[in-house]
């Protein structure tokens, strides 16, 4: 079989790219006969994957980012030209009418939680998944709970699967140091509303109220809606949110280390 999988977002810092790189590196390993296709962005060189070019191959592909159904569009066109027999749309959740389809689905919070994305996101996103539910012959979801929202939401009997996201080394296994000498929790990713860290903050706070007290560590650097959510949903004073972007205390139970560059 022939697959072309859209791995635009491959060289992004975000979730979704992590999760599109350990895809792309776990299938192409995998001892199968298939044929792959993988879609970079157009502002990567294809020789930037480093691939097994004998069953893998790489281009640049000029469908725009969150863009609709110029993006499908072009998507189309470009398994056509190779001749694919399956498409797999990791982000923007699309479904392509003309060639077979599976489609990723991460969650569905720009349409339950629309007020945590940007409008750009948001618009994308419930334009593609409108083409999914029309068009999409199977879905992978990242976990069970979204795989049954999921099934809610399409309200037929097409196949969904569960990927997980998979955790790279030294994540991937039970830390070795017993509980009470480890420093507490960790946080990493981006600051912005649809982390939902007001609730990662609660929990923190109640632990400490009821005699358990830890210490949230947060690596990441600035989203959008930037500084406002900080002040106004994490209930930080302007000094600390205009210090987020670099180490400092708050205070006893939280500890910003800003942004970290990611380990090779």
């Amino acid at each position: 079989m022939r697959i072309a999988l859209d791995a635009r977002s491959y060289f992004m810092r975000t979730g979704i790219a992590r999760h599109t790189r350990g895809l792309v590196h776990s299938l192409v390993a995998a001892n199968s006969p298939h044929e792959w296709l993988l879609l970079v962005s157009d502002r990567h060189a294809p020789d930037e994957i480093a691939v097994d070019r004998r069953r893998v191959e790489v281009r640049q592909s000029a469908a725009p980012w969150l863009g609709g159904e110029a993006e499908r569009e072009a998507l189309c066109a470009e398994a056509h030209r190779w001749g694919a027999d399956l498409f797999h749309a990791v982000f923007p959740p699309h479904g392509l009418p003309d060639v077979p389809t599976l489609t990723t689905v991460f969650d569905f919070s720009p349409l339950s939680h629309p007020g945590l994305h940007q409008e750009p996101v948001r618009e994308a996103f419930s334009d593609a998944w409108t083409s999914a539910v029309a068009d999409t012959k199977g879905f992978a979801a990242v976990s069970e709970a979204t795989r049954r929202r999921l099934q809610d939401r399409i309200g037929d009997d097409r196949p969904a699967w569960t990927i997980p996201c998979g955790l790279s080394a030294p994540f991937d296994c039970s830390p070795s140091a017993p509980p009470s000498s480890r420093s507490g929790v960790l946080y990493v990713g981006t600051i912005e509303p649809r982390k939902n860290i007001p609730l990662l903050l609660q929990a923190v706070r109640h632990l400490a109220a009821t005699g358990r007290p830890v210490t949230l560590t947060m690596i990441g650097k600035r989203g959008w809606g930037y500084p406002e959510y900080l002040v106004s949903r994490l209930k930080l004073c302007d000094t600390a949110a205009n210090r987020f972007d670099r180490p400092c205390n708050v205070n006893t139970h939280l500890r910003i280390s800003g942004f970290a560059k990611p380990a090779h």
